[in-house]
């Protein structure tokens, strides 16, 4: 058995620890960039679990290898601020969906926390994406302690957290036991969180309930929980607590009904008043064709309405391949 060490993070000397059996192997992608891949073992006793690292340059233009690697895998991020050597340390059961919620300008635009503002205000130039994965039986307590090591083994001057115990800043509207009995009797919990007052406003025992009482389809629920979607543009669906969002306001049902209908209210006005769009892919002219609304084009290559607005009659192509031109009628 051989014992070396790897740095972590890449350039840095902050994280080392011994592992064993290490394998490592460029994964080739279509993009400019390369994702690195580590197999190690985790850096302490984790419930003999395996432990997956890929390092992703330039996180914002690769979502692609995100889904690939990070959807529905469990276990810790690491955003690293590579001209300022600042880190931001998180956790998730559905990495996938975490992540990409921060490119989302939606969120950015409505963030308090000190990650965030720096993400708006700066964008994700010169920032690269860590990501430690869990096997799929791996705990929350498994996941909580990896994100607890990372956050010690930075200096406390480089890291954005505001809280370095995890989950430690948010009040859990329900304990875990009353929780894993929910989901044993009614389903999978899920939390719904207002974005325009980044703040908790109600738990659902399960889908069905969902289904049941605010008539919400089934796909249209498993792309805003699984995909990181933002239902009627304002409303998140977690599966988990979300501790960038640290107020709770707890509304009841008949109010998130009420709430939810005055919202769809204002999607129809404003998609009343919608721009046609024609779309060109560069890489793929047979993919040419129009959308009604730019909605409709978001939902066609999953991706945010804001984002996509951004690049509405430029020659700079969205996501590096799509030519985006207002139609006038």
């Amino acid at each position: 058995m051989i014992f070396f060490m790897v740095n972590l993070l890449h350039k840095t000397n902050l994280i080392r620890f011994k592992i064993n059996n290490v394998k490592f192997k460029k994964v080739s992608t279509n993009f400019a960039t390369k994702v690195r891949y580590y197999s190690t073992a985790p850096p302490f006793k984790i419930s003999n679990l395996n432990l997956n690292s890929y390092i992703i340059d330039n996180p914002f233009d690769n979502r692609k290898s995100i889904a690939e690697y990070a959807k529905n895998k469990k276990g810790v991020y690491i955003f690293e601020i590579l001209n300022k050597k600042f880190y931001y340390v998180g956790s998730s059961i559905n990495l996938y969906s975490r992540v990409t919620s921060y490119f989302m300008p939606s969120i950015l635009s409505k963030a308090d926390i000190r990650v965030l503002r720096y993400f708006n205000k700066y964008g994700f130039k010169d920032v690269k994406l860590s990501l430690y994965i869990l096997d799929a039986n791996a705990s929350i307590e498994d996941v909580f302690n990896l994100e607890k090591y990372y956050i010690d083994s930075l200096p406390k001057n480089s890291i954005l957290n505001i809280e370095t115990t995890p989950r430690s800043g948010f009040h859990l509207p329900m304990s875990e036991e009353a929780r894993i009995k929910l989901r044993k009797l009614r389903g999978q919990v899920f939390y719904v969180y207002d974005t325009s007052t980044k703040t908790l406003i109600f738990i659902f025992d399960s889908k069905q309930f969902a289904y049941d009482n605010i008539n919400i389809d089934h796909r249209t629920l498993n792309n805003c929980l699984y995909e990181g979607s933002l239902y009627l543009n304002r409303f998140m669906f977690s599966l988990e607590p979300i501790s960038e969002f640290v107020f709770e306001s707890i509304i009841s049902l008949n109010e998130l009904k009420t709430l939810i209908k005055e919202q769809r209210y204002t999607q129809k006005s404003i998609q009343s008043t919608s721009k046609k769009l024609y779309v060109e892919n560069i890489t793929n002219p047979s993919l040419n064709r129009e959308f009604d609304s730019i909605a409709q084009f978001a939902n066609y290559v999953k991706g945010d309405r804001g984002t996509i607005r951004l690049y509405i009659n430029l020659t700079k192509l969205y996501r590096g391949k799509w030519k985006i031109t207002l139609i006038n009628v």
